[in-house]
């Protein structure tokens, strides 16, 4: 991804202001993909997938949703919640025997999920509040970033993936 980062900047299609978008982009597909490049191997159409997942709708949406920040005082609040309702679906998840606990494994989530879908109404809205502010070519780029890194990245992916297949293979 460094290497990546670095051809971009020298090409001067990657700057500072760039930084976010290239850590997201590393810590959701990016780092994910490291730890999948073992079913390339076994899975021929595993590349294949892994290129069509990064070019999805979801891919869309949490741009949007990244576009706007809340208030400081809001992620201050709303972070350790929903933690907090993570950590206790995961805790109520392997409790599921004892009496209520589905129940209230049910109401978690849809506690998660009212949060999630009011973050994204809120983004949304405030986008479209001010359309014309987010419309520019800065944003064409940092929407288009993300691609191109994950793009740069298969190569790398991909001989991962067969120096796993080899050194498997002379050590059988």
């Amino acid at each position: 991804m460094g290497a990546c980062v670095w051809l971009l900047a020298w090409l001067s299609l990657w700057d500072w202001p760039n930084l976010k978008s290239t850590l997201l982009c590393w810590l959701t597909v990016g780092f994910t993909s490291v730890f999948e490049a073992q079913q390339l191997k076994d899975k021929p159409h595993a590349l294949r997938k892994l290129v069509r997942d990064a070019f999805t709708l979801s891919a869309v949406v949490l741009f949007i949703a990244e576009l706007v920040s809340f208030p400081l005082w809001v992620d201050l609040l709303m972070l350790p919640s929903l933690v907090v309702i993570t950590l206790l679906i995961a805790v109520g998840e392997n409790q599921t025997d004892k009496l209520g606990v589905p129940r209230v494994l049910k109401l978690l989530r849809g506690l998660q999920m009212l949060a999630g879908f009011a973050i994204l109404s809120l983004s949304y809205w405030l986008v479209a509040a001010r359309i014309t502010e987010f419309w520019s070519l800065n944003t064409l780029h940092e929407f288009g970033l993300p691609f191109l890194l994950w793009l740069m990245f298969i190569p790398f992916i991909f001989l991962l993936a067969v120096s796993k297949a080899r050194s498997r293979a002379m050590a059988s």
